[in-house]
């Protein structure tokens, strides 16, 4: 499991002006940055159940604003009360419709931008079948593939399944000025896969 330690955070910064040296001057730029890697520790944890578990209370902000599928329809709520409906109505539709009920989410890729003022993360993931075994951790900021669609992250890691069908997506999220609360949540890049059909069998 990845901990944010100051040594991680180092590596997210420029080689001239390191993420930890922005918050090193100033004690609440320093309290900002604990909290946001100890919100981003949280989201770590819960996002492999978020469909079957809404994110802890205590990290959503009351005025959450919470859009999906940007790219196609461009859904927009507000407020804590909407978003935990909306989360919870998505994650109805899809264990009923789409995965097999006791499904997560696996984590492919994390990508932290270096905005230290506004700091916003990507995070690339796939849906997993309950039948298949634990798979092993990853340091998720190892690979931030968020240039690519989340079909071809999967397959640039190597971990195409074989079980099917999946979902592959991503989440932005943005955070408040004291970084403990997120105030945006974003689904985008939404695909889902099928299991490929046979090869026809040509015949002379």
């Amino acid at each position: 499991m990845l901990r944010f330690t100051r040594a991680n955070w180092y590596r997210f910064g420029s080689a001239k002006r390191p993420f930890t040296r922005f918050y090193a001057t100033e004690p609440e730029k320093n309290e900002r940055l604990a909290n946001l890697g100890s919100t981003i520790q949280v989201l770590q944890d819960n996002i492999p159940l978020l469909l079957t578990k809404n994110l802890p209370y205590e990290i959503i902000h009351p005025d959450i604003c919470f859009c999906l599928f940007p790219e196609t329809h461009g859904i927009q709520a507000a407020g804590f009360k909407t978003y935990n409906t909306m989360v919870k109505l998505l994650q109805l539709a899809t264990r009923s419709l789409l995965l097999p009920n006791r499904s997560q989410l696996m984590i492919l890729a994390m990508y932290m931008n270096k905005d230290d003022k506004d700091p916003q993360l990507q995070v690339n993931w796939r849906s997993i079948s309950p039948d298949r075994a634990t798979p092993q951790p990853i340091d998720p900021f190892s690979n931030p593939l968020s240039i690519f669609q989340p079909g071809q992250i999967i397959k640039s890691l190597g971990m195409m399944p074989d079980e099917y069908p999946i979902i592959a997506g991503s989440f932005e999220f943005r955070f408040d000025r004291d970084c403990d609360k997120i105030v945006y949540h974003c689904i985008r890049d939404v695909e889902y896969l099928h299991r490929p059909s046979a090869e026809p069998v040509i015949t002379n």
